[in-house]
């Protein structure tokens, strides 16, 4: 090879080494650039979603994560008594075993009612309904005692509906009545009282409705019973303080609503 063909060589290797060279640089500077395009794409799409993120609030918000709160105290339970019902069981007042009638003309008054030879006091309830209690002396020094509800039969007739005797004065030591509408239902109640021979002083409340049925019966040692419209009171001695009972006809019973323990001091003056 002359030395022309040589230095042509020479120069021809050198080309072609630096157009692999560039080639190289070229794959180099090429691999830089789809890094950082990369880069950038996801530089991007984290940037949209923070701000996505914070433009839905206002105000980027920590998530934070409660553990329900666990409570050692129980919830309180409100516990209502049940209310006793009182019913007509064991009444004082029975239906008669006989017809009882008596002829009562206007303006007769009582008196009409009375058995003879007997005392009679009355009330009326209504234009067809009366309380009578009939009295006279008895041997020994005693009262006999009679208590009746009349119901209108038919014009100037009229026939005992209920009753209760003491003809010789063993049972009872006075009878008592009284008119109040404790039911609230706008309707009169006739409400007898009995207080019974013996050391308790027992006293025995019938609650009468039209014309003659016992719908409560209550026997109160040293009792005393009050009414007033809606509700009827008791006081009964219960060891050394009395039971207050309130009676009232709710939930279509008669029921106890209410009971509280009172020294005898409180105790009113009794009705019957």
């Amino acid at each position: 090879m002359t030395p022309k063909q040589r230095i042509a060589a020479a120069v021809a290797g050198g080309m072609a080494a630096l157009f692999v060279l560039a080639l190289l640089i070229a794959a180099l500077v090429g691999d830089d650039g789809d890094d950082e395009l990369v880069a950038d794409a996801t530089t991007t799409t984290a940037s949209s979603v923070v701000e996505e993120t914070t433009t839905s609030t206002g105000v980027e918000e920590p998530t934070t994560t409660t553990a329900a709160p666990t409570s050692t105290t129980a919830l309180a339970t409100t516990t209502t008594a049940a209310r006793p019902v009182l019913n007509g069981q064991g009444a004082v007042l029975r239906t008669p075993a006989s017809p009882i009638r008596r002829t009562i003309r206007q303006g007769g008054g009582c008196t009409q009612f009375a058995t003879p030879g007997w005392t009679a006091e009355c009330v009326g309830i209504r234009s067809d309904w009366y309380l009578v209690i009939e009295s006279k002396a008895a041997a020994g020094g005693a009262t006999a005692r009679r208590a009746y509800t009349y119901r209108q039969e038919t014009g100037e007739t009229w026939i005992a509906a209920a009753e209760a005797r003491d003809d010789d004065g063993s049972r009872f030591t006075e009878i008592r009545f009284r008119g109040e509408d404790i039911g609230g239902d706008a309707a009169q109640e006739a409400i007898f009282g009995f207080r019974r021979t013996g050391s308790t002083r027992m006293l025995a409340v019938d609650v009468v409705q039209f014309p003659g049925n016992v719908v409560v019966h209550r026997e109160s040692p040293d009792g005393s019973a009050r009414v007033s419209p809606g509700q009827l009171d008791l006081w009964e001695a219960a060891g050394t303080q009395y039971d207050h009972l309130t009676v009232r006809f709710v939930d279509n019973a008669w029921r106890i609503v209410a009971s509280t323990k009172v020294n005898k001091s409180a105790v009113p003056p009794s009705h019957f």
